[in-house]
């Protein structure tokens, strides 16, 4: 999780330290979510493919928004990473 060391390394850009936490409570909180459904055998197997797929999607949408500049907040998950910065 590379938002784990910009947080660690980055102590001074605001736009920054958001994103990478933001990065670090959502993608967490996909991995869990995929451990989970992996664990529903073959339907979980099956359904894990169109999640990644989204998941990869969603990466590529944040990453873009971060490059042009945007704060885009995701969420409930947005706010909660503002949260655990301050």
């Amino acid at each position: 999780m590379s938002g784990v060391i910009v947080i660690l390394v980055e102590r001074r850009d605001p736009f920054v330290r958001f994103h990478a936490m933001q990065s670090i409570v959502t993608f967490g909180t996909l991995l869990v979510a995929h451990l989970v459904l992996r664990g529903f055998g073959l339907i979980g197997v099956i359904a894990s493919v169109p999640f990644v797929l989204g998941v990869a999607a969603l990466w590529i949408f944040l990453m873009v928004q971060a490059a042009r500049g945007e704060r885009f907040q995701l969420p409930y998950l947005g706010p909660f990473a503002e949260h655990l910065l301050k």
